[in-house]
């Protein structure tokens, strides 16, 4: 789904902890924004630091989050009831966080819709 104006996506995050208490989702796209004290999406803006805070489906017990992003490369982790930070097991690509484990990696491109509506990009001459 295309979001205002054409330059953002709605994606949807789905991650499997029946158990947990909470999960927020941090990364790239919040400044991996994960206190307490940061006001909640989407009160305020991703680009603001805000809290990412997922919602759990009592059917599936997965939990969710659906944010805006622009088109472009993003890492992300799960964190678990406030201290867990985890990967996503279910997504192909990683890349070292650094702290001796991954962050997860989400491409974010254009639906072929909205691409055929952008005007075309001329080879270079």
């Amino acid at each position: 789904m295309v979001g205002i104006e054409g330059s953002e996506v709605l994606v949807k995050f789905v991650f499997d902890a029946p158990s947990a208490k909470e999960v927020w989702l941090a990364g790239s796209f919040n400044n991996w924004s994960q206190s307490k004290s940061n006001p909640a999406y989407p009160a305020v803006p991703l680009q603001q630091n805000a809290r990412v805070v997922m919602e759990l489906d009592p059917k599936t017990g997965y939990w969710i989050a659906v944010i805006p992003l622009a088109p472009g490369r993003y890492q992300y982790k799960y964190i678990v009831d406030t201290s867990n930070w985890q990967e996503d097991p279910n997504t192909p690509e990683h890349v070292d966080d650094g702290f001796g484990g991954n962050n997860s990696i989400i491409m974010v491109t254009m639906p072929a819709e909205a691409k055929q509506d952008a005007p075309e990009e001329q080879p270079a001459q």
